[in-house]
């Protein structure tokens, strides 16, 4: 009997079905609410006084940084508000749970 040695090109179909499942259940994890709290995500070249200008100026209010230093936590009350963040360079929403939740709970602009 001839022993079959195991090949990495063998178990790729495995890994990668592996990474998108993991994938799959980060997005869902990680996916923002229509409307109410969330993070914002913006450029890490772009300064952080102004992305907290674009955020108020745009109607969102601003509960706190994230613990990332281009995320922030806003709540939004409505898509257009939204929009305006899109247009004011806004990358993208998500939750505002694990690395991208607020460092503290409490409020310090727009309340």
């Amino acid at each position: 009997m001839a022993e079959e040695k195991l090949r990495v090109r063998d178990l790729l179909p495995a890994v990668g079905f592996s990474g998108f499942a993991v994938v799959l259940g980060f997005v869902g994890y990680m996916r923002a609410p229509e409307l109410g709290e969330m993070a914002v995500v913006f450029p890490p070249w772009v300064d952080s006084n102004i992305v907290v200008q674009s955020i108020v100026r745009s109607g969102a209010q601003f509960i706190s940084p994230a613990r990332m230093p281009n995320v922030f936590v806003i709540r939004l009350q409505s898509d257009e508000v939204k929009s305006r963040l899109r247009e004011s360079g806004a990358v993208f929403f998500a939750a505002a749970t694990g690395i991208c939740g607020p460092v503290s709970k409490t409020i310090l602009i727009g309340e």
